[in-house]
């Protein structure tokens, strides 16, 4: 994958998480999300360069635009991430993580809650 350098990054990225639920009709939507912000003088927001995750919860519009794709995907995923930031006062979709492997559960207790939840509902198949 090949992503523009937005120097906006610098403010800090927006990764919203979406879990599923196979025994809902629908997708279940915005689930919780994480700000990373990149230590002065760094662009690249994983914690092995010493960003700061802040846990907690995002701006409505955000929401919206996540539980948008939530229902365009459906049920049928596990989870959907999002990754975005503010850009001349917008949200700039950057990635949909269908497969990532980090969804910042070691964040949360109740992250975690959720991921066993989507986790049991796809195995049960209801």
């Amino acid at each position: 994958m090949l992503q523009e350098f937005l120097p906006e990054i610098s403010n800090g990225e927006i990764s919203t998480i979406s879990f599923s639920n196979a025994c809902l009709p629908t997708s279940q939507g915005y689930s919780y999300s994480v700000t990373k912000i990149p230590k002065k003088g760094e662009y690249r927001v994983q914690f092995d360069f010493g960003d700061i995750y802040h846990f907690g919860d995002v701006d409505p519009n955000i929401k919206m635009i996540c539980d948008r794709i939530s229902n365009r995907l459906g049920n049928k995923l596990l989870y959907q991430r999002v990754d975005g930031l503010w850009r001349n006062g917008k949200y700039l979709i950057m990635e949909v993580e269908l497969i990532e492997p980090d969804l910042y559960l070691n964040l949360n207790t109740e992250a975690k809650h959720q991921w066993v939840e989507s986790l049991v509902s796809m195995f049960e198949g209801c």
